[in-house]
């Protein structure tokens, strides 16, 4: 609430506005959570300012979820469409109707473009998840934007490569751009470097940018930790500095900023 007084002693309090300022991208709380290997997830209270930029949506209390055809309320389901899939990344949405006001979650394939219940109009992206082989979900923690599994992901295994970099796909969010992180193991002797699909890096050197990770000695390495932004396809790319075999690479997690920058 914005008060001014007029210069006189005392003078009127006058009351010129009660309303909220709103915050483009603001997001508190609204933590996601999963045992594992279970269709349900939790969603912790909070708020956040919907997509348009319009208003605020609160989850005044924390929702359970599963992965039946949404319905309202807690512990209904959240799918927007079709059915639940194996192996597959589907986004959360903090999402609301302009009618009543009522807030809901809701999951989709679609990280731009969820399909809304009737009368429901606004939404915000909070996080993403992704299923088992058997269409449960995979276990993970969250720390504000840091999500990181429960059991890190081999994604390159004795993986042969050369001074031309190449495409991994990583277990991180299909769909959205992210911040992987996890360590590497290069083969004996050699440098590896990681790169987003957008850079330039040149190949991976002990003495010239854009250096690289390895001993570049005549034994492999230990793990070393790398962090490096996604594409849309949840791909990285990385390169030797020699042609070789025996290379590996594993994914911790991720840092998704959930829509507070754009």
């Amino acid at each position: 609430m914005t008060t001014t007084v007029d210069g006189n002693s005392g003078g009127t309090a006058v009351t010129t506005s009660s309303l909220p300022v709103l915050i483009p991208g603001f997001l508190f709380g609204l933590t996601l959570s999963t045992a594992g290997s279970s269709a349900t997830f939790g969603v912790a209270a909070g708020a956040a300012v919907n997509s348009l930029a319009t208003g605020y949506m609160t989850l005044a209390s924390a929702y359970t979820k599963t992965t039946s055809a949404w319905a309202l309320g807690s512990a209904a389901g959240a799918l927007d469409t079709g059915a639940i899939a194996n192996s597959t990344w589907y986004h959360v949405f903090l999402i609301q109707r302009v009618d009543t006001g009522v807030v809901d979650v809701l999951i989709s394939l679609s990280a731009t473009a969820p399909t809304m219940p009737t009368n429901y109009t606004l939404f915000r992206r909070i996080g993403s998840m992704l299923t088992n082989g058997s269409a449960q979900w995979v276990a993970f923690q969250q720390i504000g934007d840091v999500f990181r599994w429960l059991t890190p992901v081999l994604d390159g295994s004795n993986v042969s490569l050369t001074t031309t970099y190449a495409n991994i796909t990583i277990s991180s969010p299909l769909g959205v751009i992210v911040q992987a992180f996890g360590r590497v193991v290069a083969s004996a002797g050699y440098i590896v470097n990681i790169r987003p699909s957008f850079a330039s890096d040149g190949a991976p050197s002990n003495t010239v940018s854009p250096l690289g990770m390895g001993s570049g000695g005549s034994s492999t390495f230990t793990g070393t930790p790398w962090q490096e932004f996604t594409d849309t396809s949840s791909r990285v790319q990385w390169a030797m500095s020699a042609a070789i075999a025996a290379n590996y690479l594993a994914t911790y997690g991720w840092i998704d900023t959930r829509g507070r920058l754009a």
